[in-house]
């Protein structure tokens, strides 16, 4: 099964291309098709489809292509299109589309030529080539299609030229010509192509005609645009000009020679605070020292837990920065994908295939068991002194075989559950950012002078929850607003029920995040997840949870420690848990989606709880004898302190009890 977007719109099944309808149901389906996986409004598949002009009755016309698409999809086996609350979304993996299958291919491509396997990078380039068979979207017609062809077509033009580079920096050059030919006349203003399709003519012996192939470029720019050809393409038309034996030679050996790996992403500009968490994970990684003994402890572990969009990642590549001068070996950073909503997790396979590429080693030399590239990447390491990043781990299993072996060598590992199965590690638990710290990251990324008004960028930074990656969302929104202000900003981050909507930067909401760990949670914990949510108090405790969730406390503890570890709760003091405000608002979303029913039963085992344990408090502060013990699971209320006590802690939870009955 493969659907198709580069060229016509096409499904192909058992090796024949289905019937898919009309142009505007194809266009739907190509909508859908470029975001999977993900919820579409549809708001912005009518204005994708009619071109911000739709007929008066395009909704009824959109539900109707939607159903005709399911009713043609509906005996493919790991393809669902699915609806929910005014938004579409089809599930379908990123192999079976074959732009997405390009942008794998690509993406591996640049990973393994950074490491220095050329030759196998270009096998990745290749087949990602083979998938361009004609313009995107070929058969469809707009403003959306033509802006999202453009887009699409300078994707695959720019892994063309990657590979064509690569090509020849290995000799290719004679087989590069009548492609680089094709692609000059079809993109004629393009200096790249022209560049390229130069230097091939030239290595092949084929002089007069690169230097036609300037002229050609010169005159259709003269004439079209009244410009001359860039600064890079006079000088390599000079260099063919005077027969340069420099850009005659092949450069395929200097590029694969990199002895010391580094592929860090680069360290955020904006990176803000968190000066205490990196004295913490400084102080457990051992000082610059003589070269590490070959056999010894094990390398350095450090583990880096938080909620979705705390700044795990960012956290961990700028200390991998500041760390990388003591460690000459190497830089290396990988992301294990747990929590990417386009692809699987890396299995540790697939992982330390691609912590070997980098650290150097050629494709042909890695073997083909977990055990064996187990025992190569330890053996690579042993005596070593590299940093490596290990981004979104799933969980220990996962990490633990990619750990060196000797000391030396430090691992960061971030993910959004506690690894409590790393015993010897050091782990780190990121919270939001304090107040402060949080107006300095907005105010930096909004480009905002001195003069901004503190008060009301410490509230838009209270409505985020002062969560980084809303922080920045939000100061993102306000940096490309010209026309806003701070005020404004506020104004729509203040109703709750828009406040997720809001925090977006390029159509992707803040939801999304809290959406990939919500799906990723067992069915049991997803539905605790939704209940817990009517609680109407600030906190809750595992009695008000085995209430809510009608179960032993001992399981609601059992439940609140998961989700805790998940980082989708918080325990800002023992016993008591809360959600943050962001995560609050997403559950009570999903809340909103189980019947009224069981909602309803939910909140009466809650406020039947609250109410008989509030009366057996107030019968012990009267002096009176407190009601028999029904078959609700009360916390210890026996002695008058204990009453007391109890009705303290859960004065704000009564009164919003209350207020709810």
């Amino acid at each position: 099964m493969e659907f198709r977007v580069i060229g016509p719109v096409e499904l192909w099944a058992g090796g024949r291309r289905r019937d898919l309808g009309t142009t505007k149901e194809r266009c739907v389906l190509a909508v859908l098709l470029l975001s999977p996986r993900q919820s579409v409004p549809a708001s912005s598949l009518i204005s994708r489809v009619w071109d911000d002009n739709p007929p008066p009755k395009a909704r009824q016309s959109l539900y109707s292509y939607i159903t005709r698409l399911r009713h043609r999809l509906a005996d493919l086996d790991g393809v669902e299109l699915g609806s929910r609350q005014g938004t579409y979304r089809l599930d379908v993996e990123d192999e079976a589309v074959d732009l997405h299958r390009f942008a794998l291919l690509r993406d591996q491509a640049r990973a393994i030529a950074e490491s220095g396997d050329g030759e196998y990078a270009l096998e990745h380039y290749r087949r990602a080539a083979g998938l361009w068979r004609a313009i995107p979207l070929a058969d469809l017609r707009g403003d959306w299609v033509e802006r999202t062809r453009t887009n699409l077509e300078e994707q695959l033009l720019t892994a063309t030229f990657e590979r064509a580079e690569l090509e020849l920096r290995h000799g290719h050059h004679a087989d590069l010509v009548g492609e680089l030919t094709a692609l000059a006349e079809r993109y004629s203003y393009h200096e790249r192509a022209v560049e390229l399709l130069m230097v091939a003519l030239f290595r092949s012996g084929r002089q007069a005609e690169a230097l036609d192939a300037y002229r050609r470029i010169r005159a259709v720019l003269a004439q079209e645009v009244g410009t001359d050809p860039g600064p890079n393409l006079q000088r390599l038309h000079q260099r063919i000009l005077r027969t340069d034996p420099e850009l005659l030679r092949i450069p395929g050996s200097r590029f694969a020679a990199r002895r010391r790996p580094d592929n860090l992403p680069p360290d955020e500009r904006t990176f803000t605070g968190r000066e205490e968490e990196l004295d913490r994970l400084l102080a457990a990684v051992p000082g610059p020292a003589e070269p590490p003994p070959q056999a010894g402890p094990a390398a350095t572990v450090l583990t880096i837990d938080g909620m979705p969009g705390v700044g795990k990642t960012a956290l961990a590549v700028h200390l991998a920065h500041r760390l990388a001068g003591r460690f000459p070996d190497g830089a290396m950073f990988l992301d294990l994908r747990a929590h990417d909503a386009g692809q699987r997790p890396l299995d540790p396979a697939a992982a330390l295939d691609a912590l070997l590429r980098v650290a150097g080693v050629p494709a042909a030399r890695i073997p083909r068991t977990t055990d064996e590239r187990v025992a190569l990447w330890r053996t690579r390491l042993a005596g070593a002194r590299a940093v490596i990043v290990l981004d979104d781990a799933t969980g220990h299993d996962q990490v633990r075989p990619l750990l060196p072996a000797s000391a030396g060598s430090l691992v960061v590992v971030t993910s959004r559950r506690r690894l409590t199965g790393l015993h010897d590690s050091h782990p780190l638990s990121l919270d939001v950012l304090p107040l402060r710290d949080a107006m300095r990251l907005f105010t930096g990324i909004a480009g905002l002078g001195p003069a901004a008004d503190p008060a009301g960028v410490a509230a838009v930074v209270g409505r985020c929850g002062q969560l980084p990656l809303a922080v920045r969302m939000a100061a993102s929104r306000l940096r490309h607003r010209r026309a806003w202000g701070v005020a404004d900003l506020l104004a729509r981050l203040t109703s709750d029920d828009r406040r997720l909507e809001e925090l977006r930067v390029e159509g992707r909401e803040i939801s999304v995040v809290f959406e990939i760990s919500y799906r990723a949670l067992p069915p049991a914990l997803r539905d605790a997840f939704r209940t817990l949510a009517l609680h109407p108090g600030p906190d809750l405790t595992a009695h008000a949870a085995a209430a809510l969730l009608d179960r032993p406390v001992h399981e609601s503890e059992r439940v609140l420690e998961e989700l805790l570890d998940r980082h989708l709760i918080t325990e800002p003091t023992g016993g008591r848990h809360r959600f943050h405000d962001l995560v609050g608002d997403y559950a009570r979303g999903l809340a909103a989606e189980d019947s009224a029913a069981v909602r309803r039963r939910a909140t009466e085992r809650l406020l039947d709880f609250y109410t008989e344990a509030a009366e057996r408090a107030d019968a012990l502060l009267s002096g009176r004898r407190p009601p028999a013990a029904g078959p609700l699971r009360l916390p210890r209320l026996e002695t008058e302190a204990q009453a007391r006590e109890w009705l303290a802690a859960e004065h704000d939870c009564l009164l919003g009890a209350a207020r709810h009955a």
